[in-house]
């Protein structure tokens, strides 16, 4: 990090680490010999930006890895793009959170690009806005405060058919500790309800065969015992309309939140619905538990 970066900044720290854990981590899996560097440098500061002092970073993550073709690199933050076939026979799945990537810059007030060279490496650079902070008090008053609500890992099922949502919600929910579990369809949640427990569904309005609402009438009407029926339900939807609200907790939904996924929001949505789960009980819920749940299953 530069020296003269600013010592107390206001950002977003769960974005963040979701950005550096991607390009670090594509980075390491595309480098068999050589270095990974991550720079960090002050490139501007902005007075205007909600009439608080704001300063612009620029983080560049630097490989001496595989690199990319040049007629690639325009569409590398494209969902689902990866270089070539042998890359993705070798790298699996490597890569294909850029597009994620690009959207969290995004929300940063930032941007991201690359520079890169086939067989020399590749330099990911990306900036992000953050606030100063002066008062030391503060800060930590702010880190306090946040402890109040800061919530236990939970188990999430998330029921979504889409698979860039998909990514994009368990990157998501990942950062901030929790364990996801995808169901692609209504038959689909109601068989994984059956099999472990969980602490939350986030439920698609929009899913084949069963949507959301019907899913949840089914649970909340289940008398069978196999599942909890008073699971927090947290409804998604990307074409929220008047009157959904109420439609939504008339079913038995206990909240819900719009697509795309604010981040923000959908942490305080999840605090609201799941209360028993704040973090000064999370050693009695771990208690709770069944030993065999507390793994993480991913897509």
């Amino acid at each position: 990090m530069s020296p003269d970066l600013h010592p107390k900044l206001h950002g977003d720290p769960n974005r963040l680490r979701q950005i550096l854990n991607n390009l670090v981590g594509n980075a390491v899996k595309f480098t068999s010999s050589g270095s990974v560097e991550l720079v960090v440098t002050q490139c501007e500061t902005n007075n205007s930006l909600g009439g608080k002092n704001t300063v612009t970073l620029i983080f560049a993550v630097t490989d001496t890895g595989i690199g990319i073709p040049a007629n690639q690199i325009e569409k590398i933050f494209d969902p689902f793009t990866q270089v070539d076939a042998s890359t993705r026979r070798k790298y699996g799945g490597t890569g294909l959170g850029l597009s994620i990537c690009k959207k969290l810059v995004e929300l940063m007030g930032g941007r991201i690009w690359v520079k890169s060279t086939e067989v020399v490496g590749s330099t990911f650079y990306f900036t992000a806005c953050f606030g100063l902070a002066h008062d030391s008090n503060s800060l930590l008053k702010g880190k306090e405060e946040g402890q109040t609500v800061s919530l236990c890992p939970l188990r999430i099922l998330l029921a979504e058919d889409d698979f860039l949502n998909q990514r994009f919600a368990i990157e998501v929910l990942r950062s901030q500790g929790h364990s996801v579990e995808v169901a692609v369809d209504g038959k689909e949640v109601i068989n994984k309800l059956t099999t472990k427990p969980f602490d939350l569904i986030l439920m698609d309005i929009s899913m084949p065969d069963m949507d959301g609402i019907e899913v949840t009438k089914v649970i909340r009407g289940s008398t069978s015992n196999l599942f909890d029926s008073k699971i927090p339900i947290i409804a998604q939807t990307a074409h929220a309309l008047k009157g959904d609200r109420e439609k939504f907790l008339e079913a038995g939904m206990d909240g819900y939140i719009t697509k795309p996924i604010d981040i923000d929001e959908l942490s305080a949505v999840i605090r609201q619905v799941t209360p028993d789960f704040i973090l000064k009980d999370c050693e009695k819920k771990d208690e709770d538990r069944p030993a065999e749940a507390t793994g993480e299953t991913l897509i």
